[in-house]
């Protein structure tokens, strides 16, 4: 109770940064679901755009998202419940979100008592504090928080945040460091999330670039499997290999040993001086932000 009495306290002081909505979701999703150990009766439904990029207080978003699934969670486990998260741009840049289960509802009367503080309307272990922050965090973004619900039907929450949505032009230097020239160019992508890699190819291909080669792990790197080094101009890398005591550091200090050119870090872990320090000094052309 009193680690949510501190975060509800800091809810209203934001920190914009810029960030992937549609990983937010996602990965708030996937949280939810670990922690509650969902089964197969609740059934996840997300439709979202990939490269949704907005300025936002990315944790406190994150965690405002993860409040109002966990609830819908709990209002769909007993029965064969579906949760859908979805987001949508309006008037190019607000967005809204939108957070809907087909549970068991909320009475008429507790529909204007739910967002206030220590309210709690029949979780067992509820603190009464998870609506009261998501509207703390809402609003302090300048946007708002709605809810609509029926018993026995389901419940939907919508929020609206103003002027969040970064522009294509922004959202592709976010994305991609603008140093990374692509057109004309051969890359080899080395990072364990498919999808990330898959993310990649679509920009470099997007930009005029050819991906000729994907590996998972510096072990496969140095196999050579499933990419031609020799072949590459530029190679993007991951820094963290799942089941790989090494990293992106070692994988940079071979391709140089190797002879490649241009070589980038892409990691979440950007902002670590001594990861960008060692990277830099075993031949990194940049360190970018994975975002």
């Amino acid at each position: 109770m009193a680690d949510e009495l501190v975060d509800y306290a800091k809810a209203t002081r934001v920190n914009l940064v810029k960030g992937r909505l549609d990983e937010i979701i996602r990965s708030s999703a996937a949280l939810v679901m670990r922690e509650n150990a969902v089964n197969e009766k609740v059934r996840f439904v997300i439709d979202v755009d990939e490269n949704l990029c907005v300025k936002v207080d990315l944790q406190k978003i994150e965690r405002t998202i993860i409040n109002l699934v966990n609830n819908a969670v709990d209002a769909v486990l007993s029965i064969q419940g579906i949760v859908t998260l979805s987001a949508r741009v309006e008037r190019d840049v607000d967005i809204i979100i939108i957070v809907t289960d087909n549970g068991k509802g909320i009475a008429e009367e507790q529909l204007p008592l739910i967002f206030e503080k220590l309210f709690t309307f029949g979780k067992k272990h509820g603190t009464g504090l998870g609506l009261a922050y998501c509207k703390q965090v809402v609003e302090a973004h300048g946007g708002t928080i709605e809810v609509q619900s029926e018993v026995g039907k389901g419940t939907t929450f919508t929020i609206r945040i103003p002027n969040c949505v970064v522009s294509a032009a922004e959202a592709r230097t976010y994305r991609n460091d603008p140093e990374i020239k692509c057109e004309g160019k051969k890359f080899v992508i080395i990072d364990d999330d498919a999808d990330i890699r898959l993310r990649w190819r679509k920009i470099v291909e997007e930009s005029g670039g050819k991906v000729v080669g994907e590996a998972d792990s510096y072990e496969k790197v140095e196999r050579g499997d499933g990419l031609d080094i020799a072949a590459a101009d530029v190679a993007i890398v991951d820094y963290n290999y799942e089941g790989s005591q090494k990293t992106g550091i070692d994988v940079i200090s071979y391709l140089k040993k190797k002879g490649l050119a241009e070589i980038h870090l892409c990691t979440g872990f950007a902002e670590d001086q001594a990861i960008r320090a060692a990277a830099l000094a075993a031949g990194a052309d940049s360190v970018i932000k994975k975002g």
